[in-house]
């Protein structure tokens, strides 16, 4: 366990360093530096108004502060009759300049107002799905004694290994939509680290006595959009490393294995930043680059999905369902349904705030094998369980530049196929 909280430690100091020099420009430490005008935006769809366009009245100004431009009308000023003395120029105070007008004509309180453009990704809870491996089980077996005059119910034993089917972790197909992804298109790179508990413990100890099986998934990725921010590009590529404390020959040890390549195609067809709702969909493409894998699980799958968000307030609900098809019938086809909900429990407006926003979140996911359903049925290779899972965990906006999530999630239907799994996310928007 000492190993999952240091991999987290570092990635939320990196994640914390790397928001900070970025935030303005790379400045140095005493250089003054522009005040920020908004928390991250994506660009709208191309038949969605701007969002200039959306906060056309004039804005009223606090007490003390100088006064917005108004925008420009056709009807012309009337000019005065009389000459006018001119009034005294309000003094503009520190607060009043870091609420200064941005080139969107929106004030930096303004430009904090809830908008779909900040709303934390959905953290996910699959850690694949799982293939068949053979391991040989020490097993007594009475024999009667070889001495002719020894009595008839004396016995001794003999151990032997038998062979026995059990289910294993595998590092192909371990990519779902509902997993750091958000269903907004957007310019970012990001680290994810997972750690699951027992993987298919409580289906293997039904055979044999396998021990316990843990894996530490550390994946990069990255997203682009384009066509105006409708529509984005994303790749993702994960590397595991499986320990296993089992005393069974050729069934322990450590096992470092990189995962399948891939490609996250996204669509927002509607995309409205004014009443925070978004309706997308789009395709990913797990390429067979997974080490350790052979046979009929090596394959490309592909995953077709949609994706909604809607938010009210500060409350944000989201959701992705999808289906993961692989290219051979020998493999699994598995049925996603994830949706969470979050609240906004702080919003920070002030420059150069180091968080500047916390949103709790709880997520509820339903895995589904299409085919090859049942864990315990080993002459099945592919057999999968069904299961449900319950994500919860906090999201924190560092520097209005990125966001950094923790949580944890455990199954609540069984068989579980792991005890309970830990996730950080940091995601860097550019």
């Amino acid at each position: 366990m000492l190993g999952i909280w240091r991999r987290m430690l570092l990635l939320i100091s990196a994640g914390v360093w790397l928001s900070y020099t970025t935030q303005a420009g790379w400045a140095q430490p005493g250089e003054p530096t522009e005040p920020q005008n908004s928390t991250y935006s994506p660009r709208l769809a191309p038949w969605l108004p701007s969002r200039e366009s959306l906060w056309s009245e004039p804005v009223a100004q606090a007490p003390g502060q100088p006064q917005q431009p108004p925008p420009i009308r056709p009807t012309p000023i009337p000019q005065p009759t009389q000459p006018r003395t001119a009034a005294p120029t309000p003094q503009p105070t520190p607060l009043a300049q870091d609420t200064a007008a941005s080139p969107t004509g929106l004030t930096e309180s303004m430009a904090d107002l809830p908008q779909a453009s900040d709303i934390p990704n959905m953290m996910g809870d699959f850690p694949g799905r799982p293939i068949l491996r053979i391991v040989y089980v020490p097993q007594a077996t009475r024999l009667q004694p070889d001495d002719p005059k020894g009595t008839p119910n004396q016995f001794r034993e003999q151990p032997r290994l038998v062979p026995k089917a059990v289910r294993v972790p595998a590092a192909s197909r371990t990519f779902k939509i509902g997993e750091n992804e958000s269903p907004m298109p957007r310019d970012r790179a990001y680290f994810m680290f997972n750690y699951f508990n027992d993987l298919y413990g409580s289906i293997n100890r039904r055979v044999a006595d396998l021990g316990r099986i843990d894996e530490h998934r550390e994946s990069i990725g990255f997203e682009q959009t384009f066509f105006g921010g409708w529509f984005s590009v994303g790749g993702r590529l994960p590397y595991s490393t499986y320990m296993s404390n089992s005393t069974l020959p050729g069934a322990g040890g450590t096992e470092h294995v990189l995962g399948d390549l891939t490609v996250v195609l996204k669509a927002a067809p509607y995309l409205d930043l004014a009443s925070q709702d978004i309706i997308s969909g789009g395709i990913a493409i797990s390429l067979p680059t997974a080490q350790g894998v052979s046979g009929p699980f090596n394959n490309l799958s592909v995953q077709p999905y949609i994706g909604w968000l809607w938010t009210v307030g500060d409350f944000f609900f989201q959701g992705f369902h999808g289906v993961a098809i692989p290219l051979k019938d020998d493999d699994v086809t598995f049925a996603f349904n994830s949706v969470g909900v979050g609240n906004f429990i702080l919003r920070n407006p002030m420059p150069g705030a180091l968080i500047t926003g916390i949103a709790p979140t709880v997520e509820f996911h339903v895995n589904n094998p299409l085919n090859h359903r049942g864990a315990f049925d080993f002459a099945d290779a592919a057999g999968t369980p069904d299961w449900m899972s319950i994500t919860l965990g906090t999201t924190f906006q560092l520097f209005r530049r990125s966001m950094l999530a923790v949580g944890g999630n455990f199954p609540v239907t069984g068989p579980k196929p792991y005890d309970f799994e830990i996730l950080c996310q940091f995601n860097w928007f550019f």
